[in-house]
C-alpha cells in the first residue's frame, strides 16, 4: 500500500500534473464513523466516490497519480515534486502548491511537522538537498541560491524572514516577470542554512485554533529560491525560480466554528481561493478573453504558475471521511479542472557577451566552410565545362525574390494595420481597466477606513471582555441566588399543597359530623312525633272512655265536660310548645352549622386563589430562571473558548519567541565569526592589491564585490561555501580601487 501511486514520472509537457492525496482519518472523524467513502483502484491513477450524503452511486476521478492514506512523504515527493526540482536546475520556472479544504494535510506535505525528520519530513526540506545534491554532481558550473519567504494574510504580502516589511506591493516588468517588489532575499551556500531561513519563516506564519484543527494555517505561504548557474566553459547563464506554495484551506465556518478574527481571516481564504478558481475556469473554459489573475495577491503572484512560463505540479488533499464528503468532491473537482491547464514553460537563459563571442566565432567558421564548399563547387562545374549561372540569370532570381519580399512585405503591413487596430481596442480596454482600477482603489481606500473602524471595534471588544469577567461573576451570584430562590419557592409550593389538603380534610370533618348530627336529629324528631301520635291516639281513647262512662252517669255535669276539654288542651297546647321549642333549637343549629360551611368555602377559595397566585409567580419565576441560566451558560461557553484561544496564541507566542531567541543567538554568533573571517580577507586582499600594484598588470574592470551577501558555490570536486565571491574577482576590484586612488 505504501508504493500506491508510485510510477513513472509523466513527461513534463505544458499540462499541469495533479497529484491526489488521501490522509488518514482523524480523531474527530474516527468519534463519527471508522468508515471510508473512498476506494483505491490498483492503477494508482484512479479514486472512487461513494457518495452518502451528495448523491448516490459512484464518482470515479483520474489524475496523473493518487495517494491513498498509507503513502509516506518520500514516496509523494520522488512521484510529483522532484521532476520539478530537477527541471528548475535545468533554468526552467516552477511551482509545486497543495490545495485542499482545511485540515486535509496540505503542510504536512509541504513542510511536514518536522523538517529535519528523515520520514515525515515534507517537500520544502527535501527540495533542500535535492538542489545541493546536483550542486555537488555539476563540475563545470558555479551557482548562486538565494531564498525568500512570503505569506498572504488577509490579502496583504508579509515577509517571513523580516517581518518588518510588511504590505508588499506585486510588480511585474519583462526580465523578471511577475515578482514581490521588497521581499528580502537571502543567499545560502547550504541546505542546512537554507533550512534555518525556513525554520525561521515558519515561527512567524500566521496560525490558529479551530474545530477542524489546532494549528490552523491562516494565511498562504510561499517559499521561493532562485537558482543562477553559470557555465565555466562557455560562460552561459541559466535562472531557475522554484515556488513552493502551501494554500490556506477552504473553511465551512459551521465545521470550523470561526469567530471574530478567526471568521475574518475564513472569509479571506475563501475568498482568495474562489478567485483562483476563476482563474482557473477561465484558463480551461476556451471561450474567456480575460484571465482575472489580479483579482487577488495570490493568482497575481502565481500567474507565470498558471498558464505562463512555469513547470507545474498541483498536490490536491482530501479526507477520507464522510463528514467531508461534499468538500472532498469540491476539491476533486478542482483538480480535474486545473489538470486542463496548459502552460508554456521556457529556459531563462541569458546570453553572456563571451557566449556571443563564441557564437559569433562559430557563426564566421560556418560561413567561411560555405564559401570553401561554394568554390570548390564552382571548380567542380568547371573541370566539367558546365556553364555557371550569368549574371543575368542571377537578377532575374534576385529580382523574383525581391518581388517575393515585397509581396511579404504587404502582407505584414496588412498584418501590422490590423494588430494596430487590435492594439487600439487593447487601449480602450486599458483605459477602462484604468478606471476600474481608479474605481477600486477608492474601494480599497474605504475597506482599509472600515479595517481601522474594526481595529477600533476590536479594542473595544476587548475592553468589553476584561468587564465581561467582573459580569461574569456578579451573574455567577445572581445565578446563585435564584438557585436559593427556586429552592425557597418550592419549599413554598410544599406548604401551599399541604395547607390544601389539609383544608380539603377539614371540610369533610367539619360536614361530615354536621350531615350525621342533622340526621340523628331527624330521626329524634320523628320518633317524638310517633310518641306524640301514640299520645294523642290515647288521649283520644281516655276521652272515648270518659265520654262513655259519662254519658252512662245519671247526672252529668258540664263541669266535668270542661274540665276534660281543659285538659285535652292543655296537653295539645304543652305538646305543641314543647315540639316548637325544639323545631327552633333544630333550625338555629342547621343555619349555624350552614354557616360554618360558608366560612369554610370560603377559607377554601381563598387558599385556592393564592395557592393559583402563587403557582403563576412560581412559573414566571422559573421561566425568568431559565432564561437567565440559559444566557449565563452562553457566556460561560463564549469566556471558555475565548480563553482557550488566547492561551493557544500565547503558547504559540512564546513558540515563536523562543526560536526567534534562539536563531538571533545563532546570527549573532555568525556575524562575530564573519567578521573575524572579514577581517582577515580584507587583510589579504589589502596584500594581494600591493602586489598587483607592484607587478602593475592591466585586467578588464569587474563588478562591485558582493561582500558576504552573494555566495558563489562551485560544482563537482570544487564545492565550496564561500562567504564571497572568488578571489580574482575581489583582486580585480582592488586593482580598480587603487588604480581610481592612484589617478
Amino acid at each position: 500500500m505504501a508504493n500506491r501511486g508510485k510510477g513513472p514520472a509523466r513527461p513534463l509537457d505544458g499540462n499541469i500534473i495533479v497529484s491526489c492525496r488521501f490522509r488518514p482519518l482523524n480523531e474527530k472523524e474516527k468519534e463519527k464513523s471508522m468508515e471510508l467513502n473512498v476506494e483505491f483502484p490498483s492503477d494508482g491513477k484512479t479514486v472512487v466516490i461513494n457518495q452518502q450524503f451528495e448523491g448516490f452511486g459512484q464518482q470515479r476521478f483520474n489524475f496523473d497519480f493518487v495517494f491513498p492514506p498509507s503513502t509516506e512523504q518520500k514516496i509523494v515527493y520522488e512521484t510529483t515534486a522532484k521532476q520539478i526540482v530537477d527541471a528548475v536546475m535545468e533554468g526552467f520556472n516552477g511551482t509545486v502548491f497543495a490545495y485542499g479544504q482545511t485540515s486535509s494535510g496540505k503542510t504536512f506535505t509541504m513542510a511536514g511537522p518536522d523538517i529535519y525528520d528523515e520520514q515525515l519530513k515534507g517537500i520544502i526540506p527535501r527540495m533542500v538537498f535535492t538542489v545541493f545534491d546536483r550542486i555537488s554532481k555539476s563540475e563545470e558550473m558555479e551557482f548562486l541560491v538565494k531564498v525568500g519567504f512570503c505569506e498572504i494574510y488577509n490579502e496583504k504580502i508579509k515577509d517571513l524572514i523580516d517581518p518588518t516589511r510588511k504590505d508588499l506591493k506585486v510588480s511585474e516588468d519583462k526580465a523578471r516577470g511577475v515578482y514581490i517588489a521588497g521581499l528580502s532575499e537571502h543567499y545560502v551556500d547550504s541546505g542546512e542554512g537554507l533550512l534555518k531561513f525556513m525554520d525561521l519563516g515558519q515561527a512567524n506564519r500566521e496560525v490558529a485554533f479551530t474545530n477542524m484543527n489546532a494549528g490552523s494555517s491562516r494565511s498562504h505561504s510561499i517559499f521561493i529560491t532562485t537558482i543562477n548557474q553559470k557555465s565555466s566553459i562557455d560562460f552561459s547563464e541559466k535562472t531557475g525560480k522554484l515556488f513552493l506554495v502551501d494554500l490556506a484551506g477552504s473553511e465551512k465556518v459551521g465545521k470550523t466554528g470561526a469567530t471574530g478574527k478567526t471568521l475574518e481571516e475564513a472569509k479571506n481564504i475563501n475568498k482568495s481561493l474562489t478567485c483562483l478558481g476563476k482563474v482557473i475556469m477561465s484558463l480551461t473554459d476556451g471561450s474567456s478573453t480575460h484571465v482575472p489573475y489580479r483579482d487577488s495577491k495570490l493568482t497575481r503572484v502565481l500567474q507565470d504558475s498558471l498558464g505562463g512560463n512555469s513547470k507545474t505540479a498541483l498536490i490536491i488533499t482530501c479526507s477520507p471521511s464522510p463528514y467531508n464528503e461534499s468538500e472532498t468532491i469540491s476539491t476533486l473537482r478542482f483538480g480535474i479542472r486545473a489538470k486542463a491547464i496548459k502552460n508554456k514553460p521556457k529556459v531563462n537563459k541569458e546570453f553572456t557577451v563571451a557566449e556571443l563571442k563564441i557564437m559569433l566565432a562559430r557563426a564566421e567558421v560556418a560561413i567561411m566552410q560555405k564559401d570553401k564548399r561554394i568554390q570548390e563547387l564552382e571548380d567542380l562545374l568547371k573541370k566539367h565545362n558546365i556553364a555557371l549561372p550569368t549574371e543575368g540569370s542571377t537578377d532575374q532570381r534576385a529580382e523574383e525574390e525581391e518581388n517575393e519580399m515585397l509581396k511579404e512585405l504587404k502582407e505584414t503591413k496588412d498584418n501590422l494595420n490590423v494588430e494596430y487596430e487590435k492594439n487600439e481596442k487593447f487601449q480602450a480596454e486599458i483605459s477602462e481597466l484604468q478606471m476600474s482600477f481608479d474605481t477600486l482603489n477608492e474601494t480599497l481606500k474605504n475597506i482599509k477606513m472600515k479595517n481601522e473602524e474594526l481595529d477600533e471595534l476590536v479594542k473595544y471588544n476587548e475592553e468589553q471582555l476584561e468587564s465581561s469577567n467582573e459580569t461574569n461573576k456578579t451573574l455567577e451570584m445572581e445565578l446563585n441566588q435564584i438557585i436559593n430562590e427556586k429552592s425557597d419557592l418550592e419549599k413554598r409550593i410544599e406548604n401551599l399543597i399541604f395547607e390544601l389538603e389539609t383544608v380539603k380534610n377539614s371540610k369533610q370533618e367539619i360536614q361530615t359530623p354536621i350531615i350525621r348530627k342533622e340526621t340523628s336529629e331527624i330521626i329524634s324528631i320523628e320518633s317524638e312525633m310517633d310518641k306524640f301520635k301514640s299520645l294523642e291516639s290515647k288521649i283520644l281513647q281516655i276521652e272515648d272512655v270518659l265520654k262513655s262512662k259519662l254519658s252512662s252517669a245519671d247526672d252529668p255535669t258540664k263541669i266535668r265536660e270542661l274540665f276534660i276539654q281543659s285538659l285535652i288542651q292543655e296537653r295539645r297546647m304543652i305538646d305543641e310548645h314543647i315540639f316548637q321549642k325544639f323545631l327552633e333549637n333544630y333550625f338555629s343549629e342547621v343555619e349555624r352549622l350552614n354557616s360554618q360551611v360558608s366560612q369554610s368555602n370560603s377559607k377554601y377559595q381563598k387558599v385556592m386563589n393564592q395557592l393559583s397566585s402563587d403557582q403563576k409567580k412560581l412559573k414566571n419565576d422559573l421561566e425568568r430562571e431559565r432564561f437567565q441560566v440559559e444566557n449565563l451558560t452562553f457566556l460561560y461557553n463564549k469566556l471558555s473558548n475565548e480563553k482557550t484561544n488566547f492561551r493557544i496564541e500565547q503558547q504559540l507566542s512564546k513558540k515563536k519567541i523562543e526560536k526567534l531567541l534562539d536563531i538571533q543567538k545563532e546570527q549573532n554568533e555568525e556575524i562575530e565569526s564573519l567578521k573575524l573571517n572579514l577581517d582577515e580577507l580584507t587583510s589579504q586582499l589589502s596584500a594581494k592589491a600591493l602586489e598587483v600594484v607592484e607587478m602593475n598588470q592591466k585586467d578588464e574592470p569587474t563588478p562591485t564585490i558582493y561582500s558576504n551577501v552573494r555566495k558563489p558555490i562551485k560544482g563537482g570536486s570544487k564545492f565550496l561555501t564561500g562567504v564571497v565571491g572568488s578571489d580574482i574577482r575581489n583582486v580585480k576590484f582592488f586593482q580598480n580601487f587603487l588604480k581610481t586612488t592612484g589617478d
